[in-house]
């Protein structure tokens, strides 16, 4: 099927472009569709078919089925403030997105339930100031966030809550985990840091750049596609540590960028292909398959539209590209029907023993339970409110209505009070 770029804009429109493929080995992008999807600037966008997800500076998500062609509405923050973070999290081995995340100005973080009634599962509170960019780990078991108290976060998705925490640079744009979830990259300003997951969060590589960045895209699991503010394209290297190449894409601040998978690729083939959208208006895309340190002249434009717009953020649509399945969370061993009847030694416990075994195990559930609250979070770690959230589609269809529980998770336990042991003299 065709791939579709859709950019935001601060004049609050969406505009939308299939690529075409052509017979001379360019390709050409064709309108697909526009309208005004917030009240405001549209501050953030995320893409995974068949839907398309922005966030704006009037409070609300704006989803939108490319699919079918269809405006389904929006959705109403629950936190304050405008929405400046969107992502959305498609398990391994499908290519429909399950859950949806939003960051908002006041530092909360909302997951919702893709598809269906959009219903918000859990609000997340963690950050004291607006929340910059999210990144969920292919597994769904983890999520990254960044924000303007200058805090990354790492979120346990089956808990719904705050996991670690550690400073980051002032001017913190981006965070992105890489495809196959091995490595965190940040880009804070003049400097992009790849981080190993596995050991801590211990640094891999330190790039350098001349100006600075201000959006990124992984195209592999060891190249990172970084825009400027000076228009420009770096292609940095994991391999060697160091940029690779330097493209001049624009005349102005580029600040969307999104890597084009191969439409028929195996797991393990890589993006050459890249969209830029500037603030000047214009998407380009981009063949970085033969750039190299020598020359950035090798890499090569292959089409540009002007949308006559100042445009603020990009994503792309892949209908049918499946999240690779060598990324899905290992299944629990066979059960004893499943062996011939035959119970394995550790099922012959005690009746009250496998109970609490199973009551663990469904606490410790992945991404896709995450509306379920662990049942050994203590009673007064929980501060609960309900609100009534509504969304109205353009057909007047109710997108999301219901009442939503928010959960608050201090950093520590509250401390008990110590009970008075004095006892009173008995009178004479």
């Amino acid at each position: 099927m065709m791939t579709t770029l859709v950019a935001g804009s601060y004049e609050r429109f969406w505009f939308a472009y299939e690529v075409e493929p052509s017979q001379n080995e360019n390709q050409e992008l064709s309108r697909a569709f526009s309208f005004p999807a917030h009240q405001g600037p549209v501050k953030c966008i995320a893409g995974a078919a068949p839907f398309v997800a922005s966030g704006g500076a009037d409070d609300t998500v704006h989803i939108y089925n490319a699919e079918a062609g269809k405006d389904l509405g929006f959705l109403m923050n629950p936190g304050d403030g405008a929405v400046t973070a969107v992502e959305f999290y498609t398990p391994a081995g499908t290519s429909q997105p399950t859950h949806l995340l939003s960051g908002a100005a006041d530092g909360s973080i909302s997951v919702w339930g893709a598809g269906g009634s959009w219903e918000c599962l859990k609000v997340l509170k963690g950050h004291k100031k607006e929340v910059t960019s999210l990144s969920v780990h292919p597994s769904g078991l983890l999520a990254l966030s960044t924000s303007r108290d200058d805090m990354l976060r790492m979120w346990n998705m089956a808990k719904g809550r705050s996991q670690y925490k550690t400073k980051i640079p002032p001017g913190t744009e981006s965070v992105s985990f890489s495809p196959n979830g091995d490595i965190y990259a940040l880009l804070s300003g003049l400097k992009v840091t790849a981080h190993n997951v596995s050991e801590e969060g211990d640094i891999a590589a330190t790039f350098e750049l001349e100006k600075r960045g201000l959006c990124m895209t992984f195209m592999s699991d060891q190249v990172i596609v970084v825009g400027g503010e000076d228009g420009s394209l770096r292609t940095l290297d994991l391999r060697t540590d160091g940029v690779q190449s330097t493209l001049k894409a624009h005349g102005t601040r580029v600040r969307g960028v999104a890597a084009l998978s191969p439409g028929d690729a195996s797991d393990s083939e890589p993006a050459h292909q890249v969209a830029s959208a500037a603030t000047d208006g214009f998407i380009r895309l981009w063949d970085l398959r033969n750039t190299g340190s020598a020359s950035s002249s090798q890499a090569q434009q292959l089409c540009e539209t002007s949308t006559s717009a100042r445009l603020t953020c990009l994503t792309v649509l892949q209908p049918g590209r499946k999240a690779p399945a060598s990324l899905a969370v290992p299944q629990q061993k066979a059960s004893a029907a499943d062996d011939g009847g035959k119970a394995p030694a550790e099922q012959k416990q005690p009746r009250k023993r496998r109970k609490e075994e199973a009551d663990q195990e469904k606490s410790s559930a992945a991404a896709h339970d995450v509306g379920k609250e662990p049942k050994g979070v203590p009673e007064k770690a929980k501060g609960k409110k309900v609100s009534e959230v509504e969304a109205i589609g353009e057909e007047g269809v109710v997108v999301q209505r219901k009442a939503e529980r928010v959960v608050e998770f201090p950093d520590e336990a509250p401390k008990r009070k110590k009970k008075n042991t004095t006892k009173g003299k008995k009178g004479k």
